[in-house]
């Protein structure tokens, strides 16, 4: 209904669109076996199966490959102390028959028993994420629409965040979403009330926190969320300045306390420096 204003305007869109390609195709018709011949040498020189540098996690190292002929990646891990590949999203399969498939972003939980992964079956670039149960091999109940990058599961698998793209598709807010519960009940945890900007969620290194990144091209703001604590408050880096970026990394225990590694440009630093900040009293102030 919210669409209702623009559906002539998408219509014509459309059609304009259509008619280009109409006349795309009738202008360069004679040349359609040269194309079948230049896309057939391009392919032949790609490494069809080709694969990711495997990432060690525990008992496991996670990565996707392609195999030959397909077209979508296939979603991996591998016992560490030896044994079979496991297949744990088969982006082939699961694109099999749709008329527009994109598997997105994926990320398993801290005890391996869960990934959470996203796709796009319409071109819309609207990516709607579900939770596989990798023992079983079958998607819970949970659905969640309008995804953005990959989530970040709380430390103990009963909830992960993730970044949701509002009205025009621009990512502002960040979730908290509960296994179990109705999309509609995530918890609304940031919003970012300035369209100039873009929201982002990483796990940081240590895997005790995750960011809220806040940023255009010159400015830049991190929130951050404890992944021990389901119910975790957001707690502020820094606000942000004009032109001053900075990105955060945790370490747990520096000097026998924990605090924040910060890289930035903050005070003229033209080609960026780092600096250290107790994880406590995390400000500018304390840089």
């Amino acid at each position: 209904s919210t669409l209702f204003p623009y559906t002539t305007l998408f219509r014509s869109i459309r059609a304009y669109l259509e008619a280009e390609n109409a006349h795309a195709d009738a202008a360069l018709a004679s040349t359609r076996a040269l194309q079948a011949t230049l896309f057939a040498e391009m392919r032949g020189r790609i490494k069809e199966d080709d694969s990711s540098v495997p990432a060690p996690d525990g008992r496991y190292a996670y990565f996707y490959r392609y195999r030959e002929g397909g077209e979508h990646p296939v979603v991996c891990r591998m016992p560490r102390d030896g044994g079979s590949e496991e297949i744990m999203l088969d982006g082939d399969a699961l694109g099999a028959g749709k008329a527009y498939f994109q598997l997105g972003a994926s990320a398993h939980s801290r005890d391996h028993r869960l990934l959470a992964w996203s796709s796009d079956e319409a071109g819309s670039e609207l990516y709607i994420a579900r939770v596989r149960d990798l023992a079983a091999g079958t998607d819970l109940a949970d659905t969640v629409p309008d995804v953005a990058g990959a989530p970040v599961w709380v430390a103990d698998g009963s909830a992960f965040y993730y970044v949701r793209l509002d009205a025009q598709q621009r990512p502002s807010r960040v979730f908290r979403h509960r296994l179990g519960t109705a999309a509609a009940d995530d918890t609304l945890i940031y919003e970012s009330d300035d369209p100039g900007f873009f929201v982002g969620i990483a796990e940081l290194q240590s895997r005790e926190l995750a960011e809220i990144s806040i940023h255009d091209h010159e400015t830049s703001e991190s929130w951050l969320i404890d992944l021990n604590d389901p119910a975790s408050k957001l707690t502020l880096v820094a606000a942000r300045e004009a032109e001053t970026q900075y990105n955060v990394e945790h370490h747990p225990s520096f000097d026998g306390a924990p605090v924040l590694f910060i890289h930035t440009n903050a005070d003229g630093a033209e080609d960026f420096k780092i600096a250290v900040a107790p994880l406590a009293q995390p400000d500018r102030a304390h840089w």
